[in-house]
């Protein structure tokens, strides 16, 4: 005759199966938050297995590729990767599929509307319970804006640099004009940088950003002109008295 379990026994399988159930609804309420949060992620999320054959894809995924989740899941992650980067698609998934840690790394991707995306991308094996990778997850991110607008950064900084030389360039020489300027003692011309002869204001206007506007000074009014200096002078109250105190005026 079978003894019958004792009371405690009983009890004790009971609240072990109650416990093993509550843990379990607790997990499962864990992975259905985390699914939850990967499905709504902005990032692409997928999961392949070690063919290339998609088996999740995310909200995210087709946010960003253009692609449905039921067409995804017909398809091999071969056909988003450009033809350039194929090589490099196979590689991590070898190096994953043999347990080698994750990658991270920066490549590119195809869109539905055949655009070729920057993307930031990081890949880890999914595990077993004996360890074993079994599907490779991939995480990520278009950062195609953000190179656009750190190229841009790096065009306006060349120019910046180019603009800066000629800048500097062009203070030189202006300050060309601080030193010796070699001229001409009798006709006043200026020998320029090339060794020529010039009107000392070409010169100057060449050198700076200085220009002229010609008049004559009083003294050689009175060399070249002397009717008219002498015009001026009487147009003047006192210098005609001045004139008229010499005994010059008519």
């Amino acid at each position: 005759m079978v003894d019958k379990p004792i009371y405690a026994v009983l009890k004790k399988k009971i609240d072990d199966q109650q416990k093993y159930i509550a843990d379990l609804l607790h997990q499962l309420e864990r992975l259905r938050y985390l699914a939850l949060v990967i499905q709504q992620s902005d990032d692409a999320v997928t999961v392949q297995d070690f063919e290339g054959n998609i088996t999740v894809w995310n909200k995210g995924a087709e946010k960003m590729y253009g692609w449905p989740e039921a067409r995804a899941l017909e398809m091999n992650i071969s056909e988003i990767v450009p033809p350039k980067k194929a090589d490099e698609a196979l590689l991590f998934i070898k190096d994953l599929a043999q347990g080698k840690g994750h990658a991270s790394f920066e490549t590119k991707r195809i869109t539905a509307d055949g655009r070729i995306l920057d993307v930031w991308l990081t890949a880890v094996a999914l595990l077993n319970e004996e360890g074993s990778p079994v599907a490779i997850t991939t995480t990520e991110r278009d950062i195609t804006e953000q190179k656009y607008f750190i190229k841009e950064k790096i065009k306006l900084i060349k120019k910046l640099q180019k603009t800066n030389i000629q800048l500097e360039k062009s203070l030189a020489e202006i300050k060309t004009l601080r030193g010796i300027i070699p001229i001409c003692m009798v006709c006043k011309q200026v020998r320029n940088d090339e060794g020529f002869w010039e009107q000392v204001e070409v010169y100057v206007h060449n050198h700076t950003e200085a220009d002229f506007s010609h008049g004559i000074c009083p003294n050689c009014l009175k060399e070249k002109f002397p009717k008219a200096y002498k015009k001026m002078l009487l147009s003047a109250p006192t210098s005609r008295k001045l004139l008229e105190h010499k005994g010059l005026s008519d």
